[in-house]
């Protein structure tokens, strides 16, 4: 009966959950990056035991937001995350060996500084050997020229020796205390990193405290530090640490498993600190009619954490990790303080679109169109916006500097989706800009961002790539053209407002725009105008007697014709110079009178 129930309680026994403990370090197998903060996916192999387990993770980066961790275990494992919980730790021994390896080397520096003062000692007891020497030998010679034959050569040999040394001692000694100044900078700087990281007060009580009581005290301030910080969970910044000490996060998982297993943990978490753009190379040849487009993403992150061998992802959305409902607004009426006049307001806002400089015109682009997959990067859309995977793993190491990681190299063929043309801005300069017209063939939207431009495989400089959807054309300013040139003139202005029109007011301007080709081939040059643009039906804008007429428009709804940019194409033979003429014509009723003439 004893051994029946012995028996059973062994076997009771066994049945019992069993608690166990472990820690483990993780590495960061993916990383998502947005435009101010990233999604970081890490893995860790660890050994779960029959029953509760509490793991530890160590070796996460400070900065990462506590309520956007995520975890969990593989599909199919027997088990289940229970909770999940991110703390904090003061890294005592490192930061004793910071300490230890300052204080190691302020004791060289002012070794090497007592060796100098020690130096410095002997050259005064040297000195003042000379000039013991060279008081004697003077004396001497005043008693030898009294009593007789001066040793002339003795005295010459002395009075050098003594000038050698006394020059040698007085270099030597300028050395030593350019060498002293030197030395002080760096004793100075190794005494403010020590302050900068324990802290005056701590450090100095530090040097007085065993190991154990710096550690206790160490850990109740990292504590103190820890919980002022932990209010509703929301950290989205970590100030300076508690006596400059090195803190590090650690996740802290309750884990349950039905069985002994080996098991593969993997979490996430967002991170700031972090950016991207997309950037490009252009190389142009209009000798060829090519243009190469090399896509790159420009990556920024100073996470305090390494992204070593990783999969990489770029999006253009924002993360949704964070739990809860949306903050809900209250959506008010209330009456307008003052009812604005539209009209007034719409040609305000046409003037200040027509005067905006062409870079920032075209940054107001179209919707980006769907993007389809390339075999060089992985596109994904969700939603509105864009991922795209890199190609190959790879490595960011947190830095100041943005990082260029490939993307895709893009070809552009002359016909349909390429034609170069020289163009003239009359608003702008006289000279000539070569520029490409480019269709976006490639089926993927292209983002804004810097362009560095090569033509024939010269810098030239760089412009801003506005956005451009898939399908999409876009002329780019590469680079000026000295030889070509396009000059507006006003010849003459005249107003006639006597009645004559009904009450209104007539004001005649004749322009002519002087074009040059100084080039040794002939040319085609495009040049853009710009005309005024009426907002009130009580304006009128008339063109007349043109010498050459305008390019007729694909659309009159184009952004660049309603802002009233008109363009003329001319040929010019090397060295012709040609002009275009035109008057512009503007009536306005004489009350209402007109702005922005």
């Amino acid at each position: 009966m004893k051994i029946t129930s012995l028996f059973i309680v062994l076997i009771s026994i066994s049945s019992f959950p069993v608690f166990a403990q472990s820690e483990a370090s993780s590495r960061i197998v993916s990383v998502k990056v947005y435009q101010n903060q990233a999604l970081v996916e890490r893995e860790a192999t660890v050994q779960l035991s029959r029953g509760e387990n509490t793991v530890t993770l160590t070796g996460l980066p400070q900065s990462l937001y506590d309520w956007s961790v995520k975890s969990g275990l593989p599909k199919g494992f027997d088990g289940r995350i229970m909770s999940v919980q991110v703390e904090q730790k003061m890294l005592v021994e490192r930061f004793q060996k910071k300490v230890g390896d300052i204080e190691e080397k302020l004791k060289e520096l002012r070794r090497k500084d007592q060796g100098y003062i020690d130096e410095l000692e002997t050259l005064q007891s040297q000195e003042k050997f000379v000039d013991s020497v060279l008081g004697f030998t003077v004396d001497n010679a005043s008693k030898e020229l009294q009593t007789r034959i001066p040793q002339i050569k003795v005295w010459d040999d002395t009075l050098s020796y003594c000038a050698g040394k006394k020059a040698w001692i007085i270099e030597r000694r300028r050395k030593i205390e350019s060498g002293r100044e030197e030395l002080g900078k760096l004793i100075q700087q190794k005494e403010f990193e020590l302050e900068q990281i324990a802290g005056r007060s701590y450090y100095s009580n530090y040097q007085t405290l065993s190991k154990v009581q710096m550690k206790n005290r160490a850990n109740l301030e990292v504590q103190q530090y820890a919980d002022s910080n932990a209010y509703y969970g929301q950290q989205l910044s970590i100030p300076k640490n508690p006596g400059g000490t090195d803190i590090e996060k650690r996740l802290v998982l309750s884990a349950f498993s039905s069985r002994s297993a080996e098991a593969k943990i993997t979490f996430s978490y967002l991170i700031p600190n972090t950016d991207w753009d997309m950037v490009y190379d252009i190389r142009a040849s209009k000798d060829s009619e090519t243009f190469g487009l090399t896509v790159y993403g420009d990556v920024y992150q100073k996470t305090g954490e390494d992204w070593n061998d990783v999969s990489l992802l770029l999006s253009t959305g924002a993360p949704s990790n964070r739990p809860g409902s949306p903050y809900f607004a209250p959506w008010y009426l209330t009456v307008p303080y003052a009812r604005r006049d539209e009209s007034v307001y719409g040609a305000a806002k046409s003037k200040r679109m027509a005067e905006m400089p062409m870079a920032q015109k075209a940054e107001a682009a179209p919707e980006e169109e769907k993007a389809a997959p390339a075999p060089e990067v992985k596109i994904a859309e969700k939603g509105a916006f864009i991922e795209m995977e890199l190609p190959l793993r790879q490595s960011i190491v947190s830095s100041d500097r943005k990082q260029k990681k490939f993307i895709r190299d893009f070809s552009f063929e002359k016909g349909a989706s390429l034609r170069y043309m020289y163009e003239c801005y009359t608003w702008h300069a006289r000279e000539a800009f070569l520029t490409a017209e480019i269709t976006n063939s490639t089926n993927i939207a292209l983002l804004p961002g810097a362009a560095q431009v090569f033509i024939e495989n010269e810098y030239s400089g760089v412009i801003r790539l506005p956005a451009l959807p898939a399908g999409k054309k876009q002329v780019l300013p590469l680079a000026p053209e000295l030889r070509l040139s396009a000059e507006k003139v006003l010849v003459s202005r005249y107003e006639e407002s006597k009645g004559v029109f009904g009450g209104k007011t007539r004001i005649v301007y004749s322009y002519q725009i002087n074009a040059e080709n100084t080039m040794k081939t002939p040319q085609t040059l495009v040049v853009r105008d710009r005309i005024p643009v009426s907002q009130n039906e009580k304006i009128e804008v008339e063109i007349r007697n043109a010498t050459v007429q305008p390019l007729p428009e694909e659309n009159k709804e184009d952004t660049e014709y309603r802002q009233g940019q008109r363009k003329y194409q001319i040929d010019l033979k090397p060295g012709e110079k040609r002009a275009i003429g035109y008057e512009l014509v503007v009536t306005y009723d004489r009350e209402a009178g007109v702005e922005g003439l």
